[in-house]
């Protein structure tokens, strides 16, 4: 083989291929922008390392079509730094007036967001993490009442979070009442009630029980972004960051069928769940790899 025709690669070969895309799309920051949102978003951040200190990424993605609009690193999840990228979306051209439910994990800074950027949308709790924000309490209570007791008390509060109707929510949230009095986890499941059972008012037309979209995202990013983490500087995760937006919105769901379970997205991936005709694009199309 001619010299010419030789192609030269190194361990860092790849990770080279991966940076000049990411900065090609990173002056396209506005790629999604022109897909209309649904009526719900959801939101949330996760923690990454950058030559030894922790940072964030935070993730802004359609709650019912599973387009994610944002995906960027922020140094701290505080409301003044994620309403910056709710703005940028407007900026951008996204039109967020469609907008009626904001799910997050009850962190302060999108109370923050939906009363100064989306005052007209109601909060909607992730009961993964409702659920999870009360996994101390129960090794605690089992200790003074037995294993018995205590998987009672999370039936009961299965039967709120996981109601079919608010009547039937309403009923179970009474009867946790009665039974359990004003512990920590009864006055939790009433506070949080409200935004726990928003899908149950019909507030949005199909908007789930939960939403595990921003976990779908990160947990698909996590082990990639370890992989290539001792590559990692600001400039080096913002560009993989740009590209990994691009990617998770072609990638499609495993196509599964299975008897008492239904998957209303297999085969499909984000953007052609929001009615776009891809018409044989890939993402490496769009990343001009």
């Amino acid at each position: 083989m001619p010299e010419a025709d030789r192609s030269r690669l190194s361990h860092t070969s790849l990770w080279r291929w991966l940076q000049k895309a990411g900065q090609r799309l990173q002056v396209r920051s506005g790629l999604f922008a022109a897909i209309r949102a649904s009526a719900a978003l959801t939101s949330d951040a996760t923690g990454i390392v950058i030559c030894g200190a922790r940072q964030g990424v935070l993730v802004v993605v359609d709650a019912l079509t599973r387009v994610v609009y944002s995906f960027r690193r922020i140094t701290e999840e505080t409301g003044e730094q994620v309403l910056k990228h709710f703005d940028d979306l407007k900026t951008q051209g996204l039109n967020l007036s469609t907008v009626k439910a904001l799910v997050t994990d009850r962190h302060g800074a999108y109370q923050y967001v939906r009363e100064v950027g989306l005052w007209w949308a109601e909060l909607q709790h992730c009961v993964f993490h409702l659920w999870r924000n009360l996994g101390g309490l129960w090794a605690r209570y089992e200790k003074r009442w037995g294993e018995a007791k205590v998987k009672h008390l999370q039936g009961l509060v299965h039967q709120v979070w996981d109601a079919s109707s608010m009547e039937q929510a309403q009923r179970a949230l009474q009867q946790l009442k009665r039974e359990f009095g004003q512990i920590k986890v009864v006055r939790f499941v009433g506070d949080t009630f409200a935004g726990a059972t928003l899908h149950l008012r019909g507030v949005v037309l199909g908007l789930p029980r939960t939403s595990g979209v921003a976990e779908w995202v990160f947990r698909r990013y996590k082990p990639r972004y370890r992989q290539l983490q001792c590559f990692m500087s600001e400039a080096g995760s913002d560009a993989f960051n740009a590209l990994w937006r691009v990617y998770v919105n072609f990638q499609r769901y495993q196509e599964r069928y299975e008897r008492k379970r239904k998957y209303p997205y297999a085969g499909k991936c984000p953007l052609e769940i929001a009615h776009t005709d891809l018409l044989g694009v890939t993402w490496l199309d769009v990343a001009e790899v």
